[in-house]
Order: C-alpha cells, then structure tokens, then sequence
C-alpha cells in the first residue's frame, strides 16, 4: 500500500490504501466486473420497477462474518445510516436522493427515491456504502464485521493489516488467496525495491520514474489506466481563496503541460476543466476552461484589488510523492505571477485530517470519480459534508441545481447539455481546479493471476478483484 489507512471506517473516504482494505471487508448490493460493467453483487436480482422505484432480491446465501444473515433490514440500516441528517459519511448528501427503504420480506428490499435518479446505482456499487449489520451497528467495531470475501485478522498500527478467507462468503470456490497482508510503503523507492525482490506481490500506486523500467522486466507485469485526477481544492471560508477570482488567477497561472513532464513522466495528459469520465459518452463534454494564460492571471489579480501579489500556504504530502512534485510545479507558476507559495508538506493522515477541518489555505488533491460517470463530481463539487477531497465550506445554489437537473435526467443527450453548463459555473465559481489526467497503475509479479486494474475512473475499485486473485 502506499500509506497505511487513517482508518477502516465503511462510510469514511481516507484513500486508495483504505480503499483496497475496504473492498475485502465489505460488499454493497451492486459491484463491477472486470470490464466496469455494473454487476450484482449482494444483490442476486435487481429490476427498477419505474425510473425511480428499485428492487433487490439478496443472496441467500449472504453472511456476516459474525455468522448472521444479510437481510433487508440490513440494507434499510445502512442507506438510513448514510443519509442520516447528522452523518459524517462521505456519501451522505448523494444518497439524499432516497425518499424511503422498504422492506418487502427477509430477501426483499425496494429503495424509493424522490425523482428518477440516472447515477443511482452506482451508489449501491460504490465502496463507501457497503451494507451493515443492523445488529452490530455502524460504529467502528473491533473486528470489522463485513460480508466480504475476507475477515479482519489483524492491523499492527502504520505497518499491516491481516485478512483472511472468510469461508461463508456467497460465491463458490471464492476467493482463492488464504490470507493477504496489506503492508504498507510510504517510501516510493522501498515500494518498488519489494516488488522487485518479490518481497511482496502486488504494490499499488507504481511510482511514474519507474514505470518505463517495471515494463521492461520480464518477472513484473505492470497494469494501468488513464482516470484519476490532480486538482486543487481551496478554502473557501478564511483566507486569501474566499474571493473566486484568486482562485480562478490561479487556474490561470498553473501550465498543466508542465504538471505531466514534470511530476507524471510524460504518464498522463492536461486538464483544463472539471473532469468527466474517460471512456464515456460525457467526456466531450469536458471543456478548455483554464488553459495557460498569466496575462490573464494578473490581470484577475488586478480585479481582486491583488494587482501586487499575495502570500499562501498550499497544504500537500510526500507520501506519494506526486503530490509534493506538483505542490512544487504550482508554487514555481505561482511565483510568476506574483503568489507565494509556502508549502505545507505532511504525512499522508495528518494531510487528510487538516483537509476535513479545513486547516489550509488551498492544497493538492488526486482521486478518481466515484463511480464513471459525471455525477460522480458530486461529493467534490456539490454541497456536502466537509472532507478532505473537497474544497473547504464551498456551496453554490447553482452549481447544486446543475448536479440535481444532470442526475435527474435520463436522456444522454440531454444530459451531456447539462454538464456543459456545469463547466460554464465552475469557470466562474471555481469548486475545484483540475490540473492533469495521470496514469495509475498497479505492479505485479508476474506469477500473480486474477487481479486486474478496472478502467478509468473505476481504477480504485480493483480491489474487488483480490477475490480472484491467485499466485501460480
């Protein structure tokens, strides 16, 4: 792993590290398959009764690690859980869409939303709303209880955390691996130097220096995909960032071309707009937004009564260290136009900690959509509970109205005119400036079988794959 997880929390949103741990423990109603294709997964039937009524018929064969059978009720408690008007969960505000969970019979749930809702199922496959024990409850309990492909085992707090084949899982003969040990190597180079000695088989994150060697050696296989991001998020509640047009200079400022030689290798593309998901009919809809311009820079500082430049502090991590190189890349473009730039450089759970409490002035962010489509910005854009992949205390009526309309509409068509319009706010408003488009990829050896990074924006997901996985 690239750093060991803050925590293991189901709701909580702390990183890819937590994420592949995740997977494991928990599964929701709908997963993916390898291709991204959206699957049942808890769930064995799924049938949408009308554009905004679903039904789900459970597995039977579905348990706890604690023995218990996943039921309705479980399900009931666990959106009910995430949706609650005081929950911290990441996706609370997006599973306000639901109006009611009914439960039907023991196997039976049917989940009414208040309007038709284009993304939503892709909720029920997301890994930050697995289902619950109704009887253990959504605390944190020691041991997680899932009903995953694996049980907790063991963590040994920033060093490891165990697993093990949960014998009671749904799907025959899965999954294939006894035991996994997620280990965790904040260090890039120590990372990959275990890769190599074939101390461990499978990191994630493969650092973009050593992409071009892991492809070259015969005993690694390195699997990767165009689809997560970097941007910068800012807060929009103190500082020198309260004013859109600061934030847009620095949109401005920013060579994106620069951002993929310097920190990515080359291993990635510029963005220059909010960010849509590759490989889908809305990428066209993701527009030029903020190309380099410093003239126009200065000139936005002019307008902010900034016509001399400002000081700020960008708050980042070395751990991976793409972040602190493009905290490095913005601070150098910056300068140019009269900002300076003190970085703020922390370990990775102190950086997500001051994030959620918005202990900074702006700061460097890389994630991937939640799920491919571009409702998924929602949590990054829209009104929602504070956390660190979002900009600190952003609201905007019109942004959210743009969100509900695309989520509400169901023609493709329709929906791309939305989403255009949606960039056209966020060029005024500024909730996120995206930065590059980078590739990520997993490293493995080459006698590890099964596991497959998924496309796209779904990359994150390929923890579901473990269960698959095998060593020949």
């Amino acid at each position: 792993m690239v750093n060991y997880p803050p925590n293991i929390r189901p709701f909580e949103a702390t990183g890819s590290s937590q994420i592949l741990v995740k997977q494991c423990l928990y599964r929701g109603l709908l997963s993916y398959d390898a291709q991204g294709a959206l699957v049942p997964e808890v769930a064995a039937e799924w049938r949408a009764e009308s554009p905004a009524v679903h039904v789900f018929r459970l597995r039977e064969a579905a348990r706890f690690h604690n023995g218990d059978r996943v039921t309705a009720d479980d399900v009931k408690f666990s959106i009910e859980q995430i949706a609650a008007a005081k929950s911290t969960a990441y996706l609370r505000a997006d599973f306000g869409i639901v109006d009611r969970v009914e439960v039907v019979d023991a196997s039976t749930v049917r989940i009414v939303l208040q309007q038709p809702s284009a993304p939503f199922p892709h909720l029920l496959a997301s890994f930050h709303a697995p289902i619950l024990s109704a009887t253990v409850g959504a605390a944190d309990p020691n041991p997680p209880v899932g009903c995953g492909p694996f049980r907790f085992v063991s963590a040994e707090r920033g060093v490891a955390i165990e697993v093990e084949r949960f014998a009671d899982f749904y799907k025959p003969g899965l999954p294939k691996l006894p035991r996994i040990r997620f280990q965790a190597y904040g260090d890039e180079n120590l990372r990959v130097a275990a890769l190599q000695a074939g101390d461990v088989d499978i990191i994630e994150g493969v650092p973009w220096q050593n992409m071009d060697g892991l492809e070259k050696n015969a005993r690694i296989r390195m699997d990767s995909t165009i689809g997560p991001f970097m941007y910068l998020v800012f807060n929009v509640k103190s500082g020198p960032f309260t004013n859109p047009k600061l934030r847009q200079a620095v949109a401005f400022a920013i060579d994106r071309a620069e951002v993929v030689k310097a920190t990515m290798f080359g291993r990635g593309k510029p963005l220059e707009a909010l960010p849509y998901p590759p490989g889908t009919p809305f990428a066209d809809a993701e527009d030029r937004l903020w190309e380099h311009d410093p003239d126009r820079a200065k000139k936005l500082l002019a307008e902010a009564g900034m016509a001399g430049g400002f000081a700020a502090k960008l708050l980042a991590t070395s751990s991976p260290l793409l972040h602190q190189y493009t905290a490095e890349v913005v601070q150098q473009h910056l300068a140019k136009i009269g900002v300076q730039v003190e970085l703020q450089l922390h370990e990775w759970s102190t950086r997500v900690a001051m994030g959620g409490r918005g202990q900074y002035e702006f700061a460097v962010m890389g994630t991937a959509g939640n799920w491919p489509d571009p409702d998924s910005l929602s949590p990054l854009i829209g009104t929602a509970p504070a956390a660190y992949p979002r900009s600190f205390g952003f609201s905007s009526a019109r942004i959210d109205g743009l969100l509900q309309a695309g989520r509400a509409e169901l023609d493709t068509g329709k929906r791309k005119a939305i989403y255009r319009d949606l960039q056209a706010a966020a060029a005024e408003e500024v909730p996120i400036v995206g930065l590059a488009w980078r590739s990520q990829a997993f490293g493995l050896q080459a006698s590890v079988q099964g596991f497959h990074n998924l496309p796209g924006f779904l990359t994150f997901y390929s923890g579901i794959t473990l269960e698959n996985t095998v060593k020949v």
